[in-house]
């Protein structure tokens, strides 16, 4: 029995270490996203020579411009070749069809 509770005794404290580690490396994890956070701050204002709430709106009209094309880009899901590739074979004349040779002319 003394044999278990010394055991458990010993789990115990390496318990304790590891949540005293746990809640320093999560300090610390949250330090560093902290900090990454702020320098990829710091690198879009270098980068459009702006900040705070101009940085903002430009970052809005960007994105707004980039759906705007993204939806004008979309191919008509009707005229999209890629799509109909193969769909409606009555639509290729027949000569199209032909895998022999010339020479069978």
């Amino acid at each position: 029995m003394a044999l278990y509770l010394e055991k458990i005794s010993e789990n115990e404290q390496k318990i304790q270490k590891l949540e005293e580690s746990i809640k320093r490396d999560t300090a610390k994890k949250k330090k560093l996203t902290e900090e990454n956070a702020r320098l990829t701050y710091l690198s879009l204002c270098e980068q459009y020579n702006s900040s705070g709430r101009n940085l903002l709106d430009i970052l809005a009209n960007e994105h707004e411009q980039a759906v705007s094309l993204k939806t004008s880009d979309t191919p008509d899901t009707k005229n999209s070749s890629a799509d109909n590739v193969g769909s409606n074979i009555s639509d290729i004349p027949e000569q199209d069809l032909f895998f022999g040779d010339k020479s069978d002319f």
